[in-house]
């Protein structure tokens, strides 16, 4: 376990079943305490991995767990802070949001002024107080002794709507767009200041308990990206130096249409 990495907490927002728990233990296994936040509170998730990474006996646990409703700029915004303050022998090194909320399929004329301004409320407005308040965090902080490395991260799950509105998607798919060009945009300010700001384009369906439940098994191995492999490039992108940012990184099986 990395000294470095256990003063520098990752905060993960959507730390659900898949690819959320698959981040949570990625980042804990190399050493970060993890501060994990979902609607439904992900203390199980929490628990499981305080388990299975060795930890000094009495300290704060690596992994806690907090119930947030991403919609909700004050729940996000005190997300933030409790996590600073979880760890005091650590600082918020890197956010990552991965809720959901939003998501629909229906016919363009059933997308009601509500269903749209859910998907803005948790996709943009609360992408954009996650970031603002890590930023502060970010640019408070001294600068790393070594010039290669970032002073703070931001990774955000992206998805094939970002890049074009598909039939039934409108209303996610005008979201996630908006919450692509957050991204781009704090790149373009604070990639400067050593802030690594990455949307990742998830464009393909995840191997998870629950879309199998929808969609039946996979009809061959590569079909799906699995959830382990996905957090393996978010915690790459994490590391990458200074000189080499990756500003957006889209992700999908081999099989898949694009």
């Amino acid at each position: 376990m990395s000294a470095a990495a256990a003063k520098r907490t990752v905060l993960i927002l959507g730390a659900g079943p898949g690819t959320g728990a698959s981040l949570a233990h990625a980042f804990a296994r190399a050493g970060h305490p993890v501060a994990l936040a979902s609607r439904t509170l992900p203390s199980a998730l929490a628990d499981e991995i305080n388990a299975a990474v060795p930890q000094q006996p009495g300290a704060t646990p690596l992994a806690r767990a907090w119930s947030v409703d991403a919609s909700r700029s004050a729940d996000v915004a005190r997300f933030v802070a409790d996590a600073q303050a979880a760890w005091p022998e650590a600082r918020p090194w890197a956010g990552v949001w991965n809720p959901t909320g939003g998501f629909g399929m229906r016919k363009y004329l059933d997308w009601s002024e509500e269903h749209v301004r859910e998907a803005f409320e948790v996709q943009v407005i609360g992408a954009h107080t996650f970031s603002q308040a890590l930023l502060r965090i970010f640019l408070a902080a001294e600068a790393p002794a070594d010039a290669r490395e970032s002073r703070g991260v931001l990774l955000y799950s992206g998805a094939t709507s970002a890049l074009r509105g598909s039939e039934m998607f409108a209303g996610f798919a005008a979201a996630k767009a908006g919450l692509r060009m957050l991204s781009q945009a704090i790149a373009r300010e604070h990639g400067r200041d050593g802030v690594h700001s990455a949307h990742i384009i998830i464009d393909g369906m995840i191997d998870t308990e629950r879309v199998s439940s929808m969609a039946g098994p996979a009809k061959s191995a590569d079909q799906r990206m699995k959830p382990d492999n996905l957090a393996a490039e978010y915690l790459h992108l994490a590391y990458q130096p200074r000189d080499v940012y990756t500003q957006e990184l889209d992700l999908r099986p081999a099989p898949e249409k694009f």
